[in-house]
């Protein structure tokens, strides 16, 4: 909050609600005063839902390099999933099928650890 004391014209929040509950946080107040007083807001969060109901403009980032820019109104969280991981989520972990054969990896029968 020191940079709104000292009137910044743009305002930087990198995950500011990464260690809070949804109902800790008063950004949601927050974001627009500061944007009817003409500040910039330049959130950073894996949030998904966050981003999307405060933006009005997403970037994503990956690697370190721009993937797109695009209103947030155009944007789902799907869609933000692809640019963040270069695919699609079912493509990155696809959905199990129940058909499928299984190969055991690991069994293990009468486990104890040190304690009694």
């Amino acid at each position: 909050m020191r940079a709104l004391s000292r009137n910044a014209s743009i305002v930087v929040m990198d995950e500011p609600t990464a260690a809070l509950s949804g109902n800790e946080t008063a950004l949601h107040e927050i974001h627009p005063v500061l944007a009817r007083d003409g500040k910039s807001v330049v959130l950073i969060s894996h949030f998904l839902s966050e981003v999307l109901a405060l933006a009005d403009v997403i970037t994503t980032l990956r690697d370190g390099h721009l993937i797109r820019t695009t209103d947030a109104k155009d944007a789902t969280e799907e869609s933000l999933i692809e640019g963040m991981l270069g695919r699609s989520l079912l493509t990155a972990f696809p959905k199990a099928n129940g058909d499928e054969e299984r190969t055991v990896v690991l069994e293990v029968d009468h486990l104890r650890t040190g304690c009694q």
